[in-house]
């Protein structure tokens, strides 16, 4: 059955004509292959569609089979709400798209969230403007979200995204959500697999062009899961900053990787894996920075939690740059390898490992510097509980570079290469 349902209200018909307010256009559909169309035009509209249900507001449990929404709106303070197969509901290939243009507007699509299903289902959402806000979740609240994907683009200034995947004990599963903004003063949250859901073989992906835009990502956090994930953010601009956590906060991330790029000058990125009581196994998390007054900083198993066989880099290209890997500290380091690459002058780099109280075992540090006047510091086992068979090797280029390793603990090996004029080395070993 097939039925489709389209609503043009508050038309600006030509110059002169006052634009309509207050209107409001709502389509509700049960059953399988519906399509439901409504535009606006003007300011304060509301426009909301629902599938999956009899009577969207009471009965649970409906079905949104191949079904597609869409709702155009063009103007201020407008408002669109689609929802489908909630409340113990399914959305099943099924579609939902939002256009938005102006300034102020709010946009929300839900799938398959309070213990529904979103399968094999996309949300889109397109806002053109400034003080826009766009939020997409699927499988929320004891909820799944399945081969699905949440996409949400944005261009103006000051505006907002948000997309939850799985989060609240639900389930994200082979799901991809994509924020893109383009203009100053964005601000992009996801959220996978947190408050104790679920997310694998899942992918993350956040991309901002412009001047003092925030990205946030976090998978597996707060008792959560991520497996098998990744996570992405490319910023290009300045005073930019990124953070992505994964299997924070009593969480944990398997097989998960980080990857945070940025193009500009003043920009931050933070990664955070199995910090907090959490635990990250087999995780990569890599920053490139290029610009300066850069700041990068990688924490791994910190605060009580646990990083084995994990892996950071952090790699930075120009000046007054500061990169600092953390892994173990206050928490558990088995087997994990951290890496920091800089090329200018002016720059630091700083790598942390079982240091204090924490335990670390079999691991690797290694800064490389190629320029002028840069600083390299790396300890291991400081103040920890146990640190053994550590590796510390720093290799600099150039002029007036400083080079310290201090190692505390047994079976340590500490190296310092440099090469060029009024350079200073120092290693410092000693038992725990």
């Amino acid at each position: 059955m097939k039925a489709f349902s389209t609503c043009v209200l508050a038309l600006l018909l030509s110059a002169g004509v006052a634009q309509a307010q207050d209107n409001n256009a709502s389509t509700e559909q049960a059953g399988d292959s519906n399509e439901a169309t409504i535009e606006q035009v003007g300011q304060t509209q509301v426009a909301d569609v629902f599938q999956g249900k009899a009577d969207a507001r009471a009965v649970t449990g409906g079905l949104s089979l191949a079904s597609e929404a869409f709702i155009l709106q063009t103007g201020l303070s407008n408002q669109a709400l689609v929802l489908q197969g909630l409340e113990g509901g399914l959305s099943e290939f099924s579609l939902s798209t939002v256009d938005q243009f102006g300034e102020a507007n709010v946009a929300q699509i839900e799938q398959g969230e309070e213990n529904g299903t979103a399968l094999f289902s996309a949300s889109v959402i397109l806002q053109d403007g400034e003080l826009n806000d766009a939020a997409i979740e699927q499988g929320e609240d004891n909820g799944t979200s399945e081969l699905s994907e949440a996409i949400i683009e944005q261009f103006g200034t000051s505006n907002t995204a948000d997309i939850d995947q799985g989060d609240q004990d639900g389930t994200a599963f082979e799901s991809s959500a994509a924020i893109y903004q383009d203009g100053t003063s964005h601000d992009a949250d996801i959220f996978q697999g947190d408050n104790g859901g679920t997310a694998e073989f899942s992918l993350v992906t956040v991309e901002q062009f412009g001047e003092s835009n925030d990205a946030n990502i976090d998978q597996g956090d707060d008792g959560g899961t991520a497996a098998y994930s990744e996570a992405a953010v490319e910023q290009h601009g300045s005073s930019n900053d990124a953070v992505v956590d994964q299997g924070d906060e009593d969480g944990a991330a398997f097989e998960v990787v980080a990857d945070v790029f940025q193009d500009g000058t003043s920009n931050d990125a933070d990664v955070f894996q199995g910090d907090d009581g959490g635990t990250a196994e087999f995780s990569l998390a890599t920053v490139e920075q290029f610009g300066d007054a850069n700041v990068a900083d990688v924490f791994q198993g910190d605060n009580g939690g646990t990083a084995a066989f994990t892996e950071a880099a952090v790699y930075q290209e120009g000046e007054a740059n500061v990169a600092d890997v953390f892994q173990g500290n206050d928490g558990a380091a088995f087997e994990v390898t951290a890496a920091i690459e800089q090329f200018g002058e002016l720059n630091l780099a700083t790598i942390v490992q079982g240091a204090d109280g924490g335990t670390s075992e079999t691991n690797d540090a290694t800064v490389w510097q190629d320029g002028i006047a840069n600083d390299a510091l790396i300890l291991q086992g400081i103040g920890g509980f146990s640190m053994v068979n550590g590796l510390a090797a720093i290799m600099q280029f150039g002029e007036d570079h400083i080079a310290l390793i201090e190692q505390s603990g047994a079976g340590h090996t500490g190296l310092v290469d440099q090469v060029g004029l009024n350079n200073t080395a120092t290693i410092t070993q000693s038992d725990n």
